[in-house]
Parts: structure tokens; sequence; C-alpha cells
């Protein structure tokens, strides 16, 4: 699991006292923090699924089979690339065991959700070398600056790329 990057030491030390037993994950958002449902999440705040009056939420499966069926959390690009979405932006989501509806390699579906403070770049990020080596099958890069990327030995089996700007990315002995 992810562990967030502590970028305020004050803030990362009282939050790491205060969540110490969560697994962590990720999701890929839009600039207002929303996602392709129109559901809106808060930094530093708790989500909870918005589950229907009169239904139950489902488990053992890793998707949800009706809207409000739990929130999905990806663990990798692969899990992310699932909700279809660009990884432009994305947000650390905190979970506990208990809330674990199902999951599958790459994702996990939650009850609810804590959101960690601060958003993270995920095109900055890849710019800015944690790319290399990493597996990205599957992953949805379209239309993201990963101008000057450092992707060397990068999986990137079916990511999409469409209308990616990689000009001066480094791409050697990157698996297609």
């Amino acid at each position: 699991m992810i562990r967030p990057k502590t970028f305020d030491s004050k803030i990362g030390d009282q939050f790491n006292m205060k969540y110490t037993n969560m697994y962590w994950g990720w999701k890929a958002v839009e600039i207002g923090l929303t996602t392709r449902n129109g559901f809106q999440y808060w930094l530093g705040k708790w989500a909870k699924a918005k589950l229907p009056e009169g239904e139950e939420f489902t488990t053992c499966e890793p998707g949800p089979s009706f809207d409000g069926d739990g929130i999905c959390i990806a663990t990798t690009f692969a899990g992310a690339a699932s909700s279809m979405r660009p990884a432009a932006v994305a947000i650390y989501c905190g979970y506990y065991s208990k809330d674990v509806l199902g999951g599958c390699y790459g994702k996990v579906r939650v009850k609810k959700l804590y959101v960690y403070p601060q958003v993270f770049d995920v095109a900055k990020m890849l710019r800015e070398g944690m790319g290399k080596y990493c597996n990205f099958a599957f992953a949805n890069f379209s239309g993201m600056d990963l101008n000057g990327s450092d992707l060397r030995g990068a999986k990137l089996t079916w990511a999409n790329l469409c209308k990616t700007n990689m000009q001066r990315t480094y791409l050697t002995k990157t698996v297609q």
C-alpha cells in the first residue's frame, strides 16, 4: 500500500500519529476534487459511500453493483485505469480493513475513506522521475503533460497515451 509523502513535517507528524493503522491507495479526481458521478471529496475529511435507501452493500465483488455501492480506490495504475479517467490529479485515500467491501489486484472498494489533506499531481511526479520501472499497464495518461518524464524500464502495455505530451521523455528499456 502507498503511504502519503509528508510535505509538511508538522502536519505529517500529527497525521502519522492519528492514522497509523490505515491502508492507503489513491483516486484520480477532477480539479474540483469530484469524480465522474459528481461525488465530492474534501481534503482532510472522511467520505462515505452514499448507499441508496433500502439497499445493502455488496461484498466480495471488486467493483460496485450499483451507484453508492462503495467507493473504489486504486492501489496501482491498472486499478486506476478501470475508472477510464485520466490520472492527472489525485488524492491519497486512507481506509481501515473493516471498511473493505471487495477488491482485486489494483483496486479496493470501501464503505468510507479518509482524504489526505493534500492532492498530488501525477504528471509532476512522473516528470520528477518517480515513474522509472513502474507498472503502468492499462494506465490512462491521455492529454497529460509528461514532457521530460523518466519512464525508463516502465511497463506501458495497453497504456492510453493519446494526445500525451511526451517530448524529451526517457523511454529506454520500456516494456510495450
